[in-house]
């Protein structure tokens, strides 16, 4: 299915992935401890790791509760499922 998946930084230190389906806005967000473990989900998402590790640089250095944005892409319902994602 078409997703956008968004990376945010909260004040805790956690890292919040969120997967939105189109063309509706619904999604479903996850919370994560650390960056590290944020990369490892996005990469099992399909994530260009390229793009991964940048997007993780630039969101540590910006302030928490500022979403970044993945460019739209595929990503099956069962790999979504597998990572805990019920879009």
């Amino acid at each position: 299915m078409q997703v956008r998946v968004d990376i945010n930084k909260l004040n805790s230190g956690k890292v919040q992935i969120a997967v939105f389906r189109f063309p509706q806005s619904t999604g479903f967000v996850l919370d994560y401890p650390s960056p590290k473990e944020a990369r490892e989900v996005l990469l099992a998402l399909g994530i260009d790791p390229g793009q991964v590790d940048r997007t993780l640089q630039v969101l540590m250095e910006i302030g928490p509760k500022e979403p970044l944005h993945f460019p739209a892409q595929e990503i099956s319902d069962d790999v979504l499922h597998a990572h805990g994602f019920r879009v």
